[in-house]
């Protein structure tokens, strides 16, 4: 058997029906009692939001996903790639902390 990339196969390597991954997702999900109108899309959605939780780099979610480019990726998915901001006040948190010996919330600034 040759790899040819897909993702949803028959044993012997060739493409199910996908209709067929449809069906099979809606039952999964249905007995996960999340419903049946889940889409097979939601998936990759789904795997993108983990990787990017995880701490991935967004050079390595775009590799695993297939794109081109991280600029690619994350015009796509930009609602699920945890931005870069979070870390650097993450970052800032703690400097806050270490620097003024408080774990006192800074108040957001009104717009």
């Amino acid at each position: 058997m040759v790899y040819q990339g897909l993702i949803f196969t028959r044993d012997d390597g060739t493409l199910l029906d996908p209709m067929r991954v449809l069906r099979g997702l809606r039952v999964i999900t249905k007995k996960a009692g999340i419903g049946n109108r889940r889409k097979v899309r939601e998936l990759r959605h789904s795997f993108v939001s983990i990787l990017s939780d995880g701490d991935a780099s967004v050079e390595r979610i775009a590799d695993l996903v297939g794109h081109s480019t991280p600029t690619t990726t994350q015009a796509v998915y930009q609602r699920r790639i945890r931005p870069v901001v979070v870390h650097g006040a993450e970052a800032m948190d703690v400097i806050r902390i270490v620097a003024l010996g408080t774990t006192q919330a800074l108040q957001p600034v009104s717009r």
